[in-house]
This record gives C-alpha cells, structure tokens and sequence, in this order.
C-alpha cells in the first residue's frame, strides 16, 4: 500500500520478544513517508514511499570498530536512509558518506545492511572505516551475522564457533529457499513466512537459535 504498487514485499526474522517488537511510521515532517519494524523503538528494517527498503544486522567483531558511541548507531542510519533516499543506489551513496564522515557506532562489531527498489539491490558489508558491496539483481542474498562479500575476512576477528553457527543458520535459510524452487519453481510470501519460523538446527550444531527463536 505504501508504495502503490503491490511489488515490494520485504521481510526480516526478528528472535526478539514479540512484544518488543513495534511498527513505526514517519513523523508528519519526514520529508518521504515510511514503514518500518523494530525492537524497542530502533528501526531494524523498513520500506519507504519511492519503494526503497532496507535491513540493518550486526556483522562480525572486527578490527576498524566504531569507539564513539555519540554517533550515529545503524537503526539510526537505517532510519536517515529511509527518509533521505528514493533507490537502492543513492541509499549505498549514503552509507559510504556517513562511514566516511566517522558518523558510524555498533559496539565492537561490523554490521550489514541490504537495501533493494524495485530494480536492484545491494548487501553492503562494512566496519567503521571499512566497506564493501554487492550487487544483485535476480535471485535472493542470505546473511546471517558473518561477511561474505570479497575482501571483508581481513577485518574478522571472529572465533570459528561463531562463524560456524552463523553459517549453520545461513544453510537453513539457502536449503530452504532452494527446497520452495524445487518443488514449485517460484518462491512466494507464504513460503517466506513459513520458512522464517524454522527454529530446528541441523544434527550437530551447537547454536540454539536458529533462523526465528522457537518462543
């Protein structure tokens, strides 16, 4: 409804609480009119009127950190982004901007953002000094909180357990996705749902969640 076109579809596991998490909707000055989801009244993930949206995540711990906690955190960037930008692009324009201007915190980690209009999209992968991107056009892009775009691994500091239970829950979600192609050759918003909800690790993993909190 919001974009007027009944195309973009946009959606993020959360394994917060449910009731933490809140629908948010632009002030009455926001100069671009926009949705989003959060927890705790961060905006995690969002759509805006021109059909850009975009998802923050934490990326690894890493060297090149962010140490000032005064400036601005990623659902804040998130949200400038939403109301700054009309396409995938100018939002990725903006992103280096910010990095590059120091206007950057998330603790000791790196983060991720991917953000798509209705052509195009980009899974930006950055530290505080630090960023890379990828293009994608077709298909689909799956990230759990570890990089995998080129170059990104140098900056890693990331134990092997971590790396290796974020890579568990990210062969859920590809096998997942592949599993719907398979056996009906397009992928739709209730198989979304559906696979979203999946809280069963493979045998042998150790990580408890999975892709959504089995509460």
């Amino acid at each position: 409804d919001l974009t007027k076109n009944n195309t973009n579809i946009l959606h993020k596991n959360r394994d917060s609480v449910a009731k933490q998490i809140g629908v948010y909707l632009s002030g009455k000055d926001s100069p671009r009119k926009w949705i989003a989801l959060g927890t705790n009244g961060a905006v995690n993930m969002g759509m805006n009127a021109s059909g850009l949206a975009g998802v923050m995540n934490s990326g690894e711990p890493c060297i090149n950190h962010s140490t000032d906690d005064t400036k601005k955190g990623t659902p804040t960037i998130l949200r400038v982004i939403l109301e700054d930008c009309d396409t995938a692009a100018q939002a990725v324009d903006k992103l280096k901007a910010l990095l590059a201007a120091g206007d950057y915190w998330h603790k000791q980690s790196g983060s991720i953002f991917f953000f798509l209009d209705c052509k195009e999209g980009y899974v930006c992968e950055i530290t505080a000094k630090d960023c890379t991107v990828q293009h994608v056009k077709s298909g689909f892009a799956v990230r759990a909180n570890i990089w995998m775009n080129p170059g990104m691994q140098q900056f890693s500091r990331n134990t092997v357990k971590r790396y290796l239970n974020s890579a568990a829950r990210m062969y859920v979600a590809y096998s997942g996705l592949n599993s719907i192609l398979d056996a009906k050759g397009k992928i739709e918003l209730p198989d979304i749902f559906e696979l979203s909800r999946t809280w069963k690790m493979p045998k042998g993993s150790s990580e408890l969640i999975c892709i959504c909190s089995k509460l």
